[in-house]
């Protein structure tokens, strides 16, 4: 493990699917993410590893079949990525899903029939329901407090509805959260109970044989001159949603992950720890009645951060599987509590999380790995998120790993056939390395080397459109320049598309100040694609004052050029802009997010490439800022609604479209307010290297499959 801190997010997921279709999926941009799965897989020998960009911020993932095919997929945090059933995937979604997405668990949560969607972000869990053709509907919030670390499924109160338990941790409070589901997707509010210091992964399990699910919980404990010896939390569940007070348990060192399983095949459920400081996997045997005895030890390498489990050699005994800083270990099982000694695989650096599945169909059990690129918390804001496919054997042994990677700190991504080969590639806008990264798409769910093409300074956006009328994809970047005076220019970079993958030079507009997003739609109905950009506003620090933002648009000829922007005043700060038609004219309307005032600016179109301005509360009263915007039918009602991501209360507000341009007053979860960043790629954690910030990043996903219990973090 590097200096990126400890502390794991993690998921589990109770789900009645054949075990071959459980998958795990997580990605995200914090410090601490790590996921585990407990289940049985065939035997331990695995293929070169396949590695697949999903952005920065890879915290965890979760396994399971989206789309009704058969074949096993993966969401990784508030990514999808769809699997082809050999091994490889298609290129990854993103489904926005709060701020700073960590650990994602899957499950049927509004009963009808398709999986779901649980992604914690920073302040709460936010629920994409799935519409079993592999998409989700937008993410709906719910905040539960400072910094959720890992989040798991099961019905707690025994009325066939799937609940939540969520870890969450703070300076004050160390609880787990329970919040009952109401069978439509949304859950009542959450019932909180004790758990040790800093806890950071949850497993679901029934380790006392009344037929109740009951809660394992690890406890990471603190590093530094306030050093606490970790713990594991167990909280038997009476069977109507309530826990009994928890019993802890200390294995030694600082537990950094707990997955559940039978490792001595007595049919009674036992407990397997990452004890990250003491560089050991400790084993709890379960007597059967909800305890556990003392914890035997098992040596890994430094650091192990992760666990999952699965049958690797197909000998029908449970194995395990970890990772370090810059490998993955496999314990194959003897059947009797012990293992093997830890064989180690190299991956890479800066190894995050863990899963496993059938990726290539061929019954043996493979292993996915999230990580970033760099060996040093000053390096992640320039790494590359990346996810590692070792293949299995079938034998306890894996093939080595492939890696694709993008640009540095990407930002954005879309996807689109840029090749003309009916095979979809993906597009990133990169920001540090101020360039788009094209990879094109192999067909069988992997991507070529990425090529790069440069854009203006720090691209944050990235949108598709035809923009010279030719029937090739081109390219619109929002580049918001360097924020401190002096600074390059602000601009939109448009690169035309030559149909076989590749792009003409980037030709640059003047974009504003600060242009934070762009999307693209015909606003003056002449059949040609336009521009349209949020820009944020600048502060002037010579002269301590600060330029309000605009909407700016740009009326495109058709020919790939485009007009000189019209500026649309819509508050201080417009970060976030989205189209749709919200009073169902068959216009395009604009949604702008103002982040410095608690409202939401509504332009409704002419048709003529003007608007009509309205502007409607975006919070229900519960915390300014908001800072992000999603457009879609949340309640099926046939009309465009908005959802808004609001930073300093950490929660998302729900604005229903009446139809004719105007919203029902925001709905939104009040949580207590915190001015941590709610959508940050950052987080704040305890780290043991004395060279380590508080705000150190890194990338990671994993995914795994399991006897009906997914577990990520």
């Amino acid at each position: 493990m590097s200096g990126k801190g400890v502390c794991c997010r993690s998921c589990t997921v109770l789900v009645k699917v054949p075990l071959s279709l459980l998958t795990v999926i997580l990605l995200g941009s914090l410090v601490h993410r790590k996921s585990a799965l407990a289940a049985g897989f065939p035997a331990p020998s695995f293929a070169a590893g396949r590695t697949f960009d999903v952005g920065m911020g890879v915290l965890s993932m979760v396994v399971g079949d989206f789309n009704g095919d058969g074949k096993p997929d993966l969401a990784v945090g508030q990514w999808v990525v769809l699997g082809n059933g050999d091994g490889t995937f298609q290129a990854a979604v993103n489904y926005g899903a709060g701020v700073g997405p960590r650990p994602v668990a899957v499950g049927d949560l509004n009963g009808d029939g398709k999986p779901d969607l649980a992604v914690a972000d920073e302040a709460g869990v936010s629920v994409l329901l799935g519409k079993g053709d592999g998409t989700f509907q937008a993410p709906v919030s719910s905040g539960l407090g400072t910094f959720p670390r890992s989040v798991a499924v099961g019905d707690f109160d025994g009325d066939g509805r799937l609940d939540l338990a969520v870890a969450t941790t703070s300076n004050s409070t160390n609880k787990v959260s329970v919040l009952l589901g109401r069978r439509d997707g949304t859950f009542h509010a959450a019932a909180n109970y004790g758990a040790g210091t800093n806890p950071c992964s949850v497993a679901v399990g029934d380790f006392n044989g009344d037929g109740k699910p009951d809660l394992a919980v690890a406890n990471l404990g603190l590093f530094g001159g306030n050093y606490t010896e970790g713990s594991v939390s167990v909280l038997l569940g009476n069977g109507d949603g309530t826990f009994q007070p928890a019993v802890n348990y200390t294995p030694g060192g600082n537990p950094s992950y707990v997955v559940a399983g039978d490792f001595n095949a007595d049919g009674k459920l036992d407990l397997a720890v990452a004890a990250y400081s003491t560089n050991n996997v400790s084993l709890l045997l379960g007597r059967g009645d909800g305890t556990f005895l003392a914890a035997a030890n098992f040596r890994t390498a430094s650091n192990p951060s992760f666990l999952v489990v699965g049958d690797f050699n197909g000998d029908g005994k449970p194995d395990l599987a970890t990772v370090n800083y810059s490998g993955v270990l496999v314990l194959l099982s003897k059947g009797d509590g012990s293992f093997q000694n830890a064989v180690s695989y190299g991956v890479g650096q800066g190894l995050d999380s863990l899963a496993v599945g059938d990726f290539n169909s061929d019954g043996k059990p493979d292993l996915a790995v999230a990580y970033a690129e760099g060996d040093a918390p000053s390096q992640y804001s320039k790494s590359y998120g990346r996810v590692a496919v070792l293949l299995g054997e079938g034998d306890g042994t894996f093939q080595a790993p492939f890696n694709y990677r993008a640009g540095a700190q990407p930002q954005s991504v879309v996807v689109g056939d840029f090749n003309g080969d009916g095979k979809p590639d993906v597009v990133m806008a990169n920001e540090s390395s101020a360039q788009v990264s094209v990879l094109l798409g192999t067909g069988d769910g992997a991507l070529g080397i990425a090529v790069q093409y440069g854009t203006g300074t720090n691209a944050v956006s990235v949108a598709v459109g035809d923009f010279n009328g030719d029937g090739k994809p081109d390219l619109a970047v929002a580049n918001h320049g360097e924020p401190l005076s002096p600074r390059p220019a602000a601009s939109v970079s448009v690169l035309l598309g030559n149909g076989d993958g590749t792009f003409q030079t980037a030709l640059n507009y003047l974009a504003g100040t600060q242009p934070s997003s762009v999307s693209v739609g015909d606003f003056n109905g002449d059949g040609k694609p336009d521009l349209v950009v949020a820009d944020v506003g600048s502060w002037d620090w010579n002269r301590g004052t600060y330029t309000n933002g605009s909407v700016l648009l740009f009326l495109g000829r058709g020919n790939g050029t485009f007009q000189a922007p019209v500026s649309y005043g819509t508050g201080t700060i417009p970060v976030s802009v989205v189209v749709s038609d919200f009073n169902g004219d068959g216009r395009p309307d604009l949604a702008v997010a103002d982040e410095y005032f608690t409202k939401v600016t509504v332009l409704l179109g002419k048709g003529d490439g003007t608007f009509f301005q309205t502007t409607v509360n975006s919070d229900g009263g519960n915390g300014p800022y908001p800072v992000s915007l999603a457009a879609g039918d949340f309640n099926g009602d046939g009309e465009a609604d908005l959802a808004v991501a609001n930073l300093y209360s950490a929660d998302c507000s729900v604005l229903l479209g009446r139809g004719d341009g105007t919203f029902q007053p925001a709905v939104s979860v009040p949580r207590p307010a915190s001015r941590w960043q709610a959508y940050s790629t950052l987080e704040p954690v305890l780290n043991p290297w004395p060279w380590a910030t508080s705000t150190a990043m890194a990338s990671r996903i994993c995914w795994w499959r399991s006897f009906g219990a997914f577990q990520c973090c």
